[in-house]
C-alpha cells in the first residue's frame, strides 16, 4: 500500500516539478499535459468546412455574375440591332427626301416620310 502512495506522490511531484520548470520557461502547464488544447484534426475539419462554405458562396456569386453578364450582352446586342435598323431607316428617308427635292414634290415627299417616321417609331419604340 505504501508503494502505491509513494508512486502516486512521485507522479504528482513530477508533475509539480514539470509545471514549475514550464512556468519558469513561460509555458503553461496545461500545454505540457495537453489540457485545454484544441484537437488539431477537429480544428482542420472546422477550417475545411469554412473553406467549403466560402467556395460555395463564391460559386454562387460567380453564377449570378455570369447570368447578369449574359443578360447585359443580350441587351447590348438588341440595342445594336435597333441602332443599325434606325441608321438604315434614316438613310432611306434622307435618300427619299433628296429625290423629292429633285422632283419638286417636296411637300408630298416630306409628309410621306414623316408618316414613315411615325410608323417606324411606333413599331420599334412604342412612340407616336
Amino acid at each position: 500500500m505504501k508503494l502505491y502512495i509513494v508512486a502516486i506522490l512521485s507522479i504528482f511531484g513530477g508533475m509539480l516539478i514539470t509545471t514549475g520548470i514550464a512556468k519558469i520557461n513561460g509555458v503553461s502547464a496545461g500545454a505540457i499535459y495537453g489540457y485545454g488544447q484544441e484537437n488539431p484534426i477537429r480544428e482542420n475539419e472546422k477550417l475545411l468546412a469554412e473553406i467549403n462554405e466560402l467556395k460555395a458562396k463564391l460559386e454562387k456569386d460567380q453564377l449570378e455574375m455570369d447570368t447578369t453578364l449574359a443578360s447585359l450582352r443580350a441587351i447590348i446586342i438588341d440595342q445594336e440591332k435597333k441602332i443599325s435598323k434606325s441608321k438604315e431607316f434614316l438613310n432611306n428617308i434622307s435618300n427619299n427626301l433628296a429625290e423629292g427635292i429633285k422632283s419638286e414634290n417636296l411637300q408630298r415627299a416630306v409628309a410621306k416620310e414623316l408618316r414613315k417616321i411615325a410608323d417606324f417609331l411606333d413599331n420599334n419604340y412604342g412612340l407616336e
